[in-house]
Order: structure tokens, then C-alpha cells, then sequence
């Protein structure tokens, strides 16, 4: 499910309710005369929806990960594919003056080109001739080597389609534009092939072991078991009741059932990986689409600070991509390879080598990233949370976009979504992840079983689902589960949309059908006047802000 397709789906999934029948269960169902009757053993069905063969296509390719495949080996040096099996067991230190200056001047021009670091380092030199400065290869082993940062090139469509990796990885167009994957260059009389556009991708593994290779660093990393023994002995201690407050992830109850199953085991990482764009420029067409991993073995305190977050991939911009799986695969496949095989890791803190099967705890992304990465139909479809609870939307007559309404509004009859009031409560009561995985991979099926297009766009109505996730490709022993690993989404709800609307709400501009009269509106207590002068008031409060606001409002 590609980002520009989001609005056609919603339009799709309007038309398609106004044809169907009313839903009036809140949890969605495959209907009777979809089953099969007999349960003889059926050929694998291969479906002829194009989207879902090709997430398919790479949830197998993840499955076959391995450290031995030439997928995995591609584009890795030699010494770090070594160090995989074999690490290093030696302090990350800088020996030398003369290091400690090289690495000052990289970092002091690293948004510069590489002439500019080598006639910086000239200079230097020409006054102080005995400064054994590094060149600037030897200078990015050494980062290479004290971060872990190791980044591999893919190629990828010029118009940012898709990239040619998984079962792209062997066409010389894009699938979905024609575009061509290469262009021809003459090289000493020779022609030679040149990707046209590439993107990066940081796999995981070096990092993870260079955050070991220093004592401090070591010592943080056990927070981890630090906390779940603590969590751990207060459950023994109450009979299995919590009565501290709950601060952390490591204190809920998927992550304790995984660890208990002995899925989590002692000097596990537990990642938490996050997808998402950003403007590079302020009057640019510049979208950057990145991900990015955060250790949770890390303290809440320490987790999130952009010096211990660890970078995943980058593709360059700026139309948005429209098949992330094909993008993020290749850090996906290096991760599923160390989970199966494990990674060998040395503790600097305790000098000792032992073997560790990174575990997936969560994969995050606002609205629209998330529906390309768990194949739901996102936010403003019928069956649209990201949890995979079995409420139902509602949406106006004639308009495309459902909504969470849990009470039914007065004499509504609109077809599909006049199901009765949903008590909250009695739905959460009965809400677990199991019941939502298992949900999951019953309509999933039925969903990849359609045998025709309209088919389809009937059962994605009905169970919200597009495709296959290719989350689903990884070691399920080292995983939450699906959708278990999608969590909410807390940043843009509380920071952004809920403003957004209640501010819209109060100064009486938010749009309304024209039945409504906006001067009936009895919370519009923000009127024009008083809103210049609440903004008034918030200059004045402008030298009060923090400098960490960046910029006052």
C-alpha cells in the first residue's frame, strides 16, 4: 500500500460501503458462504492482487535471512562481516593526538566535501609538518569502527518508487513508472552502467556491538534486567499485583509474557524502530524519508537523546516513496539474519564474548507511514486501528473519511455504520493482544484469498486490511507480534491533532456542513478579539519561554 494511494483507497472504500450490506458487529467477520466446506487439503493459493504477491514476496525473502546469504554479505566490508562472528574485544579508545585531531576536523566539516577535509588537512600540515594527520578514508574506517556506522547502497527508482531490492532487485525499471534503473557512462572507452539514484541503508548489527565495546556504555545497557527483576520481584512479593506506578515499557505485560517465555533472554537488545520524513528545507521540495532504531535497554532518560539514537536507512526525496517494504528490506533482512543466528557481542564491562538475539519490540510511524507498514487501510477507513481492536467507524452520508464515533448520533441510518452505542470499557475488557493477533491472521487470510479485485476492495472494507506486513517475515520468537508491535501513536495526537481541532473548535473556523450554524456554537469562546488578545498576551510572555523551545509561538 503506497502513500499516494490513500486517498483513492478511502474514496474506493465509500463507494464500496454504499453498495454493501449494514455491519452492525463490531468485530469484523468472514462471511459464511466465503468458507471453505470441505477441509481437504487445498494447493497454495496464489493471489492475483499485485499487492499482496509482492508483499508476500518479500516476507519469504525475509524468512530465508542469514548471515551466509549473499544478501546479507552484499556490501559490507570484509573486516566488519568477520567481526560479526568474531568481535573485537577491545576498548573503543583514540590512541593517538593525531587521531583525536583527524576525527575533529571530519566532524568540524562533515557537511562539506571530502576536498574540503583533505585541503583543511593540507594546511594544517604545511605549518605543522610532524602532524601525522589521517586521509580521509583511514579517518571514516576509524568512525566506522568506534560507531559501528557502516552504510550499504541500494539502488532505487529515480522518481522514488521503489527500490530494487527483495523481487525489485534484479528488473532494470521501476515496476510501477518505467523509469530506468541505469544510466550509461563511457569509462576509458568502455560503456559502463550507473545507478541513477541510491539510498542508504546503516544496518544494526556493528552498532550494536560498539555499543558494547565501552565499559560505561556496557553498564547502561543493563538497565534492561535491571528493571524487569524489579518488576519481577514485586509481582512475587503482591501475589501478581502492581502497585507501582508504571514507568517504563518493560513494565507491561506483552514485554513480561516474552520475557517469562524466555523470547527476551539475558543481554537481548530490545529495539524499538521508527519511520518517518522530514523537510530538509524550509522553501525546497526536500521530503527525506528515514528510519531509525532506539535501544530500550537504554533508561527512559537516555534513550531518546539523539546521541544514543542509532540511524537505520535514508531515502533521499522529495516525492514520497510509494513501496516502503522495498526500502526498509535491507535493514530488515540484516536484523532477521542476527536474530536467527545470534550476535556474537563483547561485554567491555565484564570481559566477556556471549550471543544475542536482538528483539523487535516495536515498529512506529505517524498515520500514513504506519499504513504502509502494517498493510492496514489507515486512520479514515471503516476498520482502521493501528491495534487492530474490532471497533467499527462511522462516516457521514456521501463523504469518504470514517471516524471513531462510539455512540450512535440521533436518527443516523447510514448503511454499514449504524451499529449501536460501543461501551469503551466492555470492549477493552475483552481486548488482548492474542485475541487481536489471532484476529489478525484469520482476516488476513481471508483478505490474500480474494479471487478477484472486487473481491477484494469487499473483503479490505470489511477487515481493514490491505496486505501482508513485512514485519511478518521476521523470526516470530523475536518479535511482539502482529500487529502487538504497532503501538499508538502519543507524539501527534496529544502535540498536534487534538490542538489542532480543539483550537479550530473555540475560535468558531472549523468547517461544518451548512445545516449547522457556527453562532449556535456555545464553545466558541474564543472570538476574534479575545484571540488577538490572548496572542498579545503570549508575546509578552515570549522572554519567559526556555531557549529550548527553539522558537517562541
Amino acid at each position: 500500500m503506497d502513500l499516494g494511494s490513500l486517498q483513492d483507497l478511502q474514496e474506493e472504500q465509500c463507494e464500496e460501503e454504499h453498495s454493501s450490506s449494514p455491519q452492525n458487529q463490531m468485530q469484523p467477520q468472514v462471511a459464511s458462504a466465503d468458507k471453505p466446506e470441505a477441509e481437504t487439503p487445498q494447493p497454495a493459493f496464489i493471489s492475483v492482487i499485485d499487492d499482496i504477491k509482492t508483499a508476500r514476496e518479500f516476507i519469504d525473502a525475509l524468512k530465508g535471512a542469514s548471515l551466509d546469504s549473499n544478501i546479507s554479505l552484499r556490501g559490507l566490508p570484509s573486516e566488519v562481516l568477520e567481526q560479526l562472528r568474531n568481535p573485537k574485544t577491545e576498548l573503543l579508545n583514540i590512541g593517538e593526538p593525531s587521531e583525536r585531531l583527524s576525527l575533529d576536523l571530519f566532524l568540524a566539516v562533515d557537511s562539506a566535501s571530502q576536498d574540503t577535509y583533505e585541503e583543511v588537512c593540507t594546511a594544517i600540515q604545511c605549518h605543522f609538518p610532524q602532524e601525522n594527520i589521517l586521509s580521509y578514508y583511514k579517518v571514516k574506517r576509524l568512525v566506522e569502527d568506534l560507531t559501528g556506522i557502516c552504510p550499504i547502497l541500494d539502488d532505487m527508482c529515480y522518481n522514488l518508487c521503489v527500490g530494487f531490492t527483495g523481487p525489485f532487485s534484479k528488473q532494470d525499471r521501476c515496476p510501477m513508472c518505467c523509469e530506468l534503473r541505469y544510466e550509461f557512462h563511457m569509462k576509458k572507452g568502455k560503456r559502463v552502467k550507473v545507478p541513477r539514484k541510491q539510498f542508504h541503508t546503516i544496518p544494526i548489527a556493528p552498532q550494536l556491538q560498539a555499543l558494547w565495546r565501552s565499559r560505561e556504555s556496557a553498564d547502561h545497557l543493563r538497565y534492561r534486567e535491571e528493571y524487569t527483576k524489579r518488576i519481577l520481584k514485586e509481582l512475587e512479593e503482591n501475589n501478581g499485583m502492581r502497585k507501582s506506578p508504571y514507568t517504563d515499557f518493560f513494565g507491561g505485560t506483552d514485554y513480561l509474557e516474552a520475557y517469562m517465555d524466555k523470547r527476551i533472554k539475558s543481554g537481548d537488545m530490545v529495539l524499538l524502530m521508527s519511520l518517518d520524513s522530514a523537510q530538509l528545507y524550509r522553501n525546497k521540495l526536500s521530503d527525506c524519508w528515514m528510519y531509525i532504531w532506539v535501544i530500550l535497554n537504554h533508561s527512559p532518560d537516555m534513550r531518546y537523546k539523539k546521541r544514543h539514537v542509532l540511524p537505520g536507512g535514508f531515502i533521499p526525496g522529495p516525492n514520497k516513496p510509494k513501496n516502503i517494504d522495498s526500502f526498509v528490506f535491507p535493514g530488515l533482512y540484516h536484523l532477521a539474519a542476527v536474530q536467527k543466528d545470534g550476535l556474537r557481542i563483547w561485554d567491555a564491562s565484564r570481559d566477556v564474548v556471549f550471543d544475542s538475539n536482538p528483539f523487535l519490540a516495536l515498529a512506529t510511524a505517524d498515520g500514513p507511514g504506519m499504513a504502509c507498514m502494517n498493510g492496514f487501510v489507515g486512520h479514515q477507513g471503516k476498520v482502521h486501528c493501528r491495534l487492530y481492536c474490532p471497533i467499527i467507524g462511522r462516516h457521514k452520508a456521501n463523504t469518504p473519511q470514517y471516524y471513531p464515533v462510539r455512540l450512535k448520533p440521533n436518527h443516523y441510518t447510514v448503511e454499514g455504520c449504524s451499529h449501536n452505542d460501543v461501551d469503551l470499557g466492555e470492549l477493552l475488557n475483552s481486548f488482548t493482544s492474542q485475541e487481536s493477533s489471532e484476529r489478525y491472521k484469520k482476516n488476513l487470510d481471508f483478505v490474500e484469498h480474494s479471487h478477484n479485485q472486487m473481491e477484494f476492495k469487499k473483503r479490505r472494507l470489511q477487515t481493514g486490511i490491505c496486505k501482508s506486513s513485512i514485519f511478518l517475515g521476521l523470526p516470530s520468537k523475536h518479535v511482539l507480534g502482529i500487529p502487538g508491535c504497532f503501538p499508538l501513536d502519543v507524539m501527534h495526537l496529544p502535540a498536534l491533532n487534538i490542538p489542532d481541532l480543539f483550537i479550530g473548535l473555540w475560535r468558531g473556523t472549523m468547517d461544518c456542513d451548512r445545516t449547522n450554524n457556527k453562532s449556535s456554537w456555545t464553545w466558541a469562546v474564543l472570538k476574534p478579539n479575545i484571540w488577538k488578545e490572548h496572542g498579545k498576551d503570549v508575546a509578552k510572555a515570549t522572554p519567559y519561554f526556555p531557549g529550548s523551545f527553539d522558537q517562541p509561538p
